[in-house]
């Protein structure tokens, strides 16, 4: 069997950064946990990736419940130090990691921050960093 490709990818100096920012729009609670990682592609560009653990509120006001959300920027540039000045393009994706219907909510923001802690650059190792169009 032919083992996988495999490419480095350099955390970001911060390494894990919580932070107030809004990704998750009106269901979101609490802020962001995130790692951001990017490796320099064979054209002299860069890929980065933001992977981001949230906790949206998924229940009624009335009855609220939580679940944890997993959203990953891919974005590639020009200039690793103005990532977004130079931005060539971007999407992310949005998992729902299955980890749903807590009742509370610190509880949600603990699993948040756990993910966020244990994710690394290993995880995506098998990536080359160019998006499929």
């Amino acid at each position: 069997m032919t083992a996988l490709p495999t490419w480095a990818w350099t955390e970001h100096e911060d390494g894990l950064m919580e932070h107030d920012g809004d990704i998750g729009g009106d269901n979101q609670v609490g802020g962001v946990v995130e790692r951001r990682y990017h490796r320099q592609l064979d054209d002299g560009t860069w890929s980065v990736i933001t992977d981001s653990w949230i906790v949206e509120q998924t229940g009624s006001e009335d009855e609220p419940r939580y679940s944890v959300t997993n959203r990953i920027e891919f974005l590639n540039c020009r200039d690793l130090e103005d990532v977004g000045g130079t931005e060539i393009s971007s999407d992310y994706e949005t998992e729902y990691v299955g980890l749903t219907d807590f009742v509370d909510l610190d509880e949600a923001l603990a699993k948040a921050a756990g993910y966020g802690k244990r994710a690394g650059a290993i995880d995506y190792e098998h990536w080359n960093g160019v998006r499929s169009k």
